[in-house]
């Protein structure tokens, strides 16, 4: 019966001919609009748990990365026959991979030493600081915790973050945009999509890193290898270099001087080790144009049938979700 409604309605629906990053984009805005909307409509009374509890956040993000990534990413890679170049790219090389791997360590640094510097430099100027829209508090130090966060809050967001992102969207950007311009387009709106305040910059830089390291490498793969190195590599040095939580942080009291110390330095380190990992990579890029030379270009296609008007759309639902969440 639902297919059969779904075939008459498809008339009516302006669904585009070929793959569009903008309908993409536009589809997962309205997903996560709805989402929202009603997560934030449900009473916390008739609730068994609250909203920002580890198990909240776990329900949240687990509708999050099915309705939102998931199910955009599979209806358009079927629909429009997306082939595995398009999501996965090709396989670039035992060393490409593990240059992908040692380069999540100089990024979390950097990304974590931003974070920290931030909350500090708007509490010093009384901004007040606004929430991301998924977080969770919790005293819940336990194994089962962590292993719940780890598998619900980290790996399944990231596999499907990258695939849509890094996969599906630069996967199916025209021959006009396969270069800067198009990386720079899909990381804003992963930036966008992230829904995160605070860390907006960090993330848009994030997605500038991992858009060369799918152009350069031409792999999906290794841009999930990126994030899941960084995750551990913070685990890993976390007693060294600590998070500052923004449900915590609330005054300059709250922060230890130290860690703004730590920070700085963190942030200088990861600067270091980056540049020459990203020789390498770059070392490794030009082998693999050069093995990719008697390939076919991308056809240039038309800005318009990517940025149209679901493109708009998506801009505008999220506009939405970013003014409710800082409170504009």
């Amino acid at each position: 019966m639902i297919v059969r409604f779904l075939r008459k309605i498809r008339p009516f629906l302006p669904i585009p001919d070929s793959l569009s990053v903008g309908f993409v984009f536009g589809s997962s805005a309205l997903a996560m609009t709805v989402l929202l909307l009603v997560w934030n409509a449900i009473p916390q009374s008739i609730l068994p748990f609250s909203k920002s509890s580890l198990i909240g956040f776990s329900l949240i993000s687990v509708l999050r990365v099915f309705l939102c990534l998931l199910l955009p990413l599979v209806f358009f890679a079927s629909r429009y026959h997306a082939d595995d170049p398009i999501l996965y790219g090709s396989h670039p090389g035992f060393g490409a991979i593990i240059h992908s791997i040692l380069l999540g360590l100089p990024v979390m640094l950097i990304f974590i030493s931003l974070h920290n510097l931030l909350i500090r430099f708007l509490i010093l100027r009384s901004v007040r600081i606004p929430p991301q829209a998924f977080y969770f508090t919790t005293r819940d130090g336990s194994g089962e915790a962590l292993l719940l966060y780890v598998a619900v809050g980290v790996i399944l967001p990231i596999l499907a973050e990258e695939l849509l992102f890094r996969g599906l969207m630069t996967g199916s950007l025209p021959g006009i945009l396969s270069n800067r311009k198009g990386t720079v387009i899909v990381a804003f709106l992963f930036a966008v999509f992230m829904l995160n305040p605070i860390d907006f910059f960090s993330y848009f830089l994030l997605g500038l890193l991992l858009g060369y390291i799918r152009l350069a490498l031409d792999n999906t793969l290794c841009c999930v290898l990126t994030r899941l190195s960084m995750i551990g590599s913070y685990f890993l040095f976390q007693p060294l270099l600590p998070n500052l939580d923004v449900a915590v942080v609330r005054t300059e009291a709250d922060i230890d001087p130290t860690v703004m110390y730590i920070s700085i330095t963190a942030l200088i380190m990861g600067t270091i080790i980056l540049f020459p990992i990203l020789s390498q990579i770059r070392r490794i890029s030009g082998y693999l144009r050069l093995e990719k030379m008697d390939e076919p270009p991308k056809t240039p296609g038309s800005l318009r049938e990517h940025f149209g008007w679901s493109f708009l759309l998506g801009i505008l639902f999220f506009t939405g979700l970013w003014v409710t969440l800082i409170g504009v």
